[in-house]
């Protein structure tokens, strides 16, 4: 991927999480259940996950939802991490991606 395009992504990924970090715990929950049935993704939603909203420079850098394993949400994207340290990409921020918000 080059330079440029990675730079572009950010910035659009960048936008959308932004508009994800305003939403409350509750909202962003059932927000983040339209965006996927993945078995483990929903499982954690299910299940009152801890959440945490991470910011440098008062820019918001990253979300984390928290119940066993884990949602982590940054600018490029979704991402699972099972508790045993193993991740996998959910859902890509990108031009693509309409976060409905």
């Amino acid at each position: 991927m080059n330079k440029e395009k990675l730079v572009e992504d950010y910035e659009i990924g960048l936008e959308i999480l932004k508009k994800i970090f305003l939403l409350p715990k509750e909202e962003l929950i059932e927000y983040l259940k339209e965006l996927s049935q993945d078995d483990m993704y929903l499982e954690i939603l299910e299940n009152n996950p801890k959440v945490t909203k991470i910011t440098e420079d008062d820019i918001p850098d990253k979300i984390t939802l928290n119940f066993y394993n884990n949602i982590i949400i940054k600018p490029f994207g979704i991402t699972l991490k099972s508790e045993y340290g193993s991740e996998r990409d959910l859902i890509k921020f990108n031009k693509f991606f309409s976060c409905g918000l």
